[in-house]
């Protein structure tokens, strides 16, 4: 199979494997729906019969049945813009090609809102919206929002949106959506490390979900089974676990 990588304005050929696909990954609808940036691999340039889907940052999705093709793409590398992937549950025919790859297990929360009591009670104070002017100070985090996920601070202010706790002029703890799409927003939360253990986070998730439900979007909670941390700050917030999936990460070529 000879790859075909898609233009852009094309992505959206790939849209209807990704609807009859298990997963629903943010991410990943957010580049084929034009709104974030990527690179979509096909057998075929009209009526693809399978796809994969490459976000910027590496986050990587496949959808129909693929073969040699993929594989010689991931072995040498070169056409892929990031070296580094983060494979969102292959299909189990890969798993054996990916032995000595990373792999962990992640969970998939969905939102209920009868398990947030929290709703009828006060907001909390100190909470901001995250602005386009507070994003290098949430970036002081680690979080890279307008490297890895959007294209700019203009394009996360009016695309994207999130919460922040402010302490000295500093962000504390910070939740915001890495991306928008399907009527779906990705959560991702961090907290400072000298400010952990004081329910900053807890605040600015609270913030972030009100958000959610005032637009119309549900939040969406993925993390690894093994982050104590999180899990208990989803079950917190009324999150509830849905799907478990694997999650590898390698380097190309491979």
């Amino acid at each position: 199979m000879t790859l075909v990588e898609l233009r852009p304005e094309a992505f959206a050929r790939a849209l209807p494997l990704y609807r009859a696909a298990e997963g629903r990954f943010p991410l990943i609808a957010a580049v084929l729906h034009g709104v974030q940036r990527g690179q979509v691999l096909v057998d075929r340039r009209d009526d693809p019969r399978a796809a994969a889907v490459v976000t910027r940052f590496g986050f990587t999705y496949v959808m129909g049945a693929f073969d040699d093709g993929l594989a010689a793409a991931l072995a040498g590398g070169e056409r892929l813009v990031p070296s580094y992937l983060l494979w969102y549950s292959p299909p189990p025919a890969w798993r054996p090609w990916l032995e000595g790859a990373r792999c962990r297990e992640r969970v998939r929360f969905d939102f209920v809102a009868d398990r947030a009591r929290w709703l009828d009670a006060p907001p909390p104070t100190g909470v901001r919206p995250l602005s386009a002017e507070l994003l290098p100070a949430a970036d002081e985090l680690g979080l890279g929002i307008t490297s890895r996920f959007w294209a700019s601070a203009a394009d996360f202010e009016a695309n994207g949106f999130g919460a922040c706790v402010l302490e000295g002029g500093r962000v504390a703890a910070v939740c915001y959506a890495a991306a928008v799409v399907d009527g779906l927003a990705e959560v991702d939360v961090a907290t400072r490390p000298d400010a952990q253990g004081r329910g900053l986070a807890f605040a600015a998730a609270q913030a972030f979900v009100r958000e959610c439900r005032a637009r119309g979007v549900a939040p969406t909670w993925d993390c690894f089974a093994e982050n104590a941390a999180s899990m208990r700050l989803a079950a917190k917030l009324g999150f509830v676990p849905a799907r478990t999936y694997p999650f590898y990460t390698f380097r190309t070529p491979r």
